[in-house]
């Protein structure tokens, strides 16, 4: 490691080459590895799809120029992303260079420009005010569908869509998703759009105290350590929440699945699902004491405070949107 810190500071004359490493440097080298991991995924994808054999890959991977500074791809990623799910919308597609494209912005893409979360697009998807207009995840529902037409002496559909955990044993919420499928065929309505309309449908039926656990799902962190059971906490919500739950999965699968073909990079667009957190802020939206909390939790005071303080900003900023804000179906319930 120090013969390659010596060699790699042979150009600088600003820095003595035996001296520590910098805090510039490894920023410098955190960037320039995210980088070069994301232009390889780029042409490790094209390539493949060219045909190419893991030599020729291997070759072809090494013979491309790198870049040095691969932000303005990192935005023309986002825009793609952006666009399939209809925040913006292409108005002047003058040649294929991009920086003579103009967009208008949509009413999603203004709620989006109001939110100030990690991915806020994401946290817009999760709340149905979003979804691929531009159907460029039908990848995604492919590959559900030749999974649905398996060999039934093979696989038994009762076993494949049951797990040991319970997670997804509702008969109900398997018909509902089924006969979903089969109006959106019929009726020439994107799968996307339905998929919305369903969540859409679920978080209007969660109780106010419900849906703030939901949303504090979006926000929050994962937990430290890792020891906490993704099982153990969704088993915790109401039947309510677990059917939003399972609702958001979709959507979560679908964004990512968008997300993935435009090539955006992961660390900075993040989605997330967070459900360790649900539980105690439920409770304590429902009026739960401090020292309940403290126990539902088993955090520390002062992680539980800032558990608490980032689902009530994350309300607080979808209560502010201006345009298809979720409401709950009967006014007196909130």
């Amino acid at each position: 490691l120090r013969n390659v810190l010596l060699l790699t500071r042979s150009g600088n004359l600003e820095t003595y080459p035996e001296s520590f490493v910098t805090p510039e440097e490894l920023t410098k080298f955190a960037k320039s590895a995210s980088s070069k991991n994301r232009q390889r995924r780029r042409q490790k994808s094209s390539l493949k799809e060219a045909g190419f054999d893991s030599a020729s890959l291997l070759e072809q991977m090494d013979s491309i120029e790198t870049s040095k500074d691969d932000a303005w791809e990192d935005m023309l990623a986002l825009n793609k992303v952006l666009e399939a799910y209809g925040c913006i919308k292409k108005i002047d597609n003058k040649g294929e260079d991009p920086e003579s494209h103009k967009y208008a912005i949509s009413e999603a893409g203004q709620n989006i420009g109001f939110l100030g979360f990690e991915n806020s697009l994401w946290c817009l998807v999760a709340m149905g005010g979003a979804w691929d207009v531009m159907y460029e995840s039908s990848d995604l529902d492919k590959f559900r569908a030749s999974l649905n037409n398996l060999d039934v002496d093979t696989y038994d559909e009762n076993t494949f869509l049951e797990d040991d955990s319970g997670l997804f044993d509702d008969n109900d919420a398997v018909k509902e998703v089924e006969e979903n499928i089969v109006r959106t065929e019929e009726n020439g309505v994107p799968i996307s759009q339905s998929e919305a309309g369903v969540l859409v449908s679920r978080l209007r039926s969660l109780e106010p105290h419900e849906l703030a656990g939901y949303v504090s799902c979006l926000v929050a962190d994962a937990p430290r350590g890792g020891t906490s059971s993704v099982v153990d906490a969704f088993q915790s919500l109401t039947p309510s929440q677990q059917k939003t739950i399972q609702s958001s999965l979709c959507t979560l699968e679908r964004l990512n699945e968008v997300q993935r073909k435009s090539f955006v990079d992961g660390s900075s667009s993040h989605i997330q699902l967070e459900l360790g957190t649900c539980e105690v802020v439920t409770a304590w939206a429902g009026g739960c004491s401090w020292s309940e909390a403290i126990e539902i939790s088993g955090s520390a005071p002062g992680d539980l405070a800032r558990i608490l303080n980032r689902a009530l900003d994350a309300l607080r900023q979808f209560g502010n949107l201006p345009y298809s804000s979720v409401r709950a179906v009967s006014a007196e319930s909130g």
